[in-house]
């Protein structure tokens, strides 16, 4: 499309390069340095499916994370892409916020309680893996 060929426009007389633009992010923020002693990573996405594994925002995250050792988690409006594609990309668990049938606009409206809903599962399941012995699972 159009953007692609602005890219190499810009490649072929300028010397241009591209780059993720995730990848750009992590690094202007010095997202390794943030990660010393960090155990989990959780980030969020509105809708995580087979458009996320071309390099949107988690999966550049859950890659970086895991270069230092770091498992990522997501916590996500919506699942359109089933779990194992997204544990080989990286993400290692998915906690959808949407948690029982209602419309859009009712997850916008309640997307505070929900996300914090979410959230609270998630750390049940953080306390419950504490629970076993080491060695265990």
């Amino acid at each position: 499309g159009a953007a692609g060929a602005f890219a190499a426009g810009l490649m072929a007389f300028l010397g241009a390069s591209i780059r993720s633009g995730v990848d750009l992010i992590l690094d202007q923020h010095h997202f390794e340095d943030h990660l010393k002693d960090s155990i989990l990573v959780i980030t969020g996405e509105g809708r995580i499916d087979g458009q996320t594994l071309e390099g949107k925002g988690p999966i550049g995250l859950a890659r970086r994370a895991a270069l230092q050792g770091v498992q990522t988690v997501a916590l996500v409006g919506g699942l359109g892409i089933d779990d194992q594609r997204l544990h080989e990309a990286g993400i290692r668990v998915v906690i959808p916020v949407v948690d029982r049938p209602m419309s859009l606009q009712a997850a916008l409206d309640q997307a505070d309680e929900l996300i914090e809903r979410a959230a609270l599962r998630l750390g049940y399941c953080l306390l419950l893996g504490q629970s076993f012995p080491p060695g265990a699972i």
